[in-house]
């Protein structure tokens, strides 16, 4: 799904493209969709993501809010009240939808004086808590650092991962969660993964995949290394998987930044494609993306062996997120930088 992230408006671009699944002429605005193609919203804060049903409604996670749009770009009334459900209890980042209509949602949960976990919450499609889910639909995952949840995966079995980072011992984690919420004793320590393999080193999981065998493929940073970009494989027990570029992991260059891979997505032949962003919107390497092979090798037969750079030395476009349409190509979408900062598209 692609996702945006505003100051204090929400512009339903990304969301009314991705709804009508460029149904209308190539590359143009849907007037079906709020009468111009987009939509502002203004009691809405910072949107941190955005899923859509198969019918075209629209859900969207903003701070502890959850609010779901028709097709056409009105509020939904049928979900809580006039459309909005909240607070949740939690700051969302990530929102989902399950293939039964019910709502998943990770982020964080900000607990005074005892730092910040990371949670999950289920819903259900009128937007009441689902009671089968953790403690009446909330799940928080108690650990003793001052954590982010900076992605949400749904498995096929119904088992949810996360993954996150912590701001005190510098490890990524990867949580695992049972369909019901619990722990899944079978994924690492009792559902938790540590990944520090360096001590001292600061690491950071930011995005996960999982191949149809179960294993997760997983993207990163690890600072201070000079290719501080890295990709790696864990078996479904939470073991690394070494059959992985011999190792397990693979650290790939995308220039001169301190760049993040920000996403990744596994194509119809099980391909990996990621997505790398700087804060250097100035920077030529502010946005790539790239192709792996199922054994972490990149696929030279992608881009410029294996990268496609989203910038030439004039631009300072921002990507944020991408999506892989039925026919294989990929939607990217982001801001662009200086003069103004303006919503972009790419295909």
């Amino acid at each position: 799904n692609l996702s945006m992230r505003t100051n204090a408006t929400l512009v339903f671009l990304a969301a009314a493209l991705a709804t009508t699944a460029l149904s209308a002429q190539t590359g143009t605005l849907d007037p079906t969709f709020g009468g111009t193609g987009y939509v502002i919203e203004t009691e809405l804060f910072e949107a941190r993501s955005v899923a859509t049903y198969p019918d075209g409604r629209i859900v969207i996670c903003a701070g502890n809010r959850l609010y779901r749009f028709l097709p056409n770009g009105t509020r939904d009334a049928a979900f809580g009240t006039a459309g909005e459900v909240g607070p949740i209890g939690f700051n969302g980042e990530n929102v989902l939808i399950q293939p039964d209509g019910k709502i998943l949602v990770g982020g964080e949960l900000n607990a005074v004086g005892v730092g910040q976990d990371i949670a999950a919450g289920r819903f259900e499609a009128d937007g009441t808590p689902d009671a089968s889910f953790g403690n009446n639909g909330f799940v928080q995952v108690v650990m003793p650092n001052f954590d982010y949840c900076n992605s949400t995966t749904l498995l096929d079995d119904g088992r949810v991962l996360l993954t996150g980072s912590s701001n005190i011992d510098f490890a990524a984690h990867l949580i695992m969660l049972n369909a019901d919420g619990s722990m899944d004793a079978s994924f690492g320590d009792n559902g938790h993964v540590v990944w520090m393999p360096v001590s001292g080193d600061i690491f950071d999981v930011l995005d996960a995949a999982v191949q149809a065998d179960g294993r997760i493929i997983f993207t990163g940073e690890h600072a201070p290394e000079a290719n501080d970009d890295v990709v790696g494989r864990y078996m479904p027990d939470g073991t690394l998987d070494e059959t992985f570029n011999g190792t397990g992991t693979t650290y790939w260059d995308f220039g001169p930044n301190q760049d993040e891979l920000e996403q990744v997505e596994l194509d119809a032949q099980g391909r990996i494609i990621v997505l790398a962003t700087a804060s250097s919107a100035g920077s030529f390497h502010s946005g790539t993306l790239a192709r792996m092979n199922t054994d972490g090798t990149l696929d030279l037969t992608f881009g410029t062996n294996g990268f496609a750079a989203l910038n030439t030395p004039t631009t300072g476009r921002v990507p944020r997120s991408f999506c892989i349409q039925s026919d294989g190509k990929l939607v990217v979408t982001g801001s662009s930088g200086a003069p103004g900062r303006n919503l972009y598209l790419a295909r």
